[in-house]
């Protein structure tokens, strides 16, 4: 199955923000919306959910973990 994400220039900027390296791991999550056929699925992210450092239990530069309440709640 081939798979395409296909963003709009807005929500791939924000993503790339999200993530920016400043030394230490960060999440992001992408939500999408999806179109699918028997060979194909594309995703088409429409918004971009970033914890922000009191959602994060322990952030390093090779590890983080997010707290429950940001897991259970923040989505």
């Amino acid at each position: 199955m081939r798979v395409k994400i296909t963003f709009i220039k807005e929500v791939f900027e924000k993503l790339k923000a999200a993530l920016r390296w400043d030394g230490r791991e960060k999440a992001a999550w992408v939500l999408c919306h999806v179109s699918k056929a028997v060979d194909w699925l594309k995703l088409l992210p429409f918004e971009v959910i970033v914890p922000e450092e009191k959602d994060y239990v322990s952030r390093s530069a090779g590890y983080y973990e997010l707290s429950k309440r940001f897991i259970s709640n923040g989505i």
